[in-house]
């Protein structure tokens, strides 16, 4: 995970992954907090081109965000 500084992408500190536990469960990535415009989830399948390869995002929740 990485955030936008205003000049370049930074690392965010103390990333945590919480991988689900069974299918339709979430992932929960967490982090210390930033103040950003931008943020950017890399994501690497496990087993590339095959048929359980792929990665799917059905729904990102942020909190904390305000919106103007």
């Amino acid at each position: 995970m990485r955030y936008w500084d205003g000049t370049r992408w930074a690392a965010v500190s103390n990333p945590h992954v919480a991988f689900a536990s069974a299918s339709g469960q979430p992932t929960v990535v967490s982090f210390d907090s930033v103040t950003t415009t931008r943020l950017r989830l890399d994501l690497t399948s496990a087993h590339p081109k095959a048929g359980d390869g792929f990665l799917a995002i059905s729904e990102l929740e942020v909190p904390g965000v305000a919106l103007h």
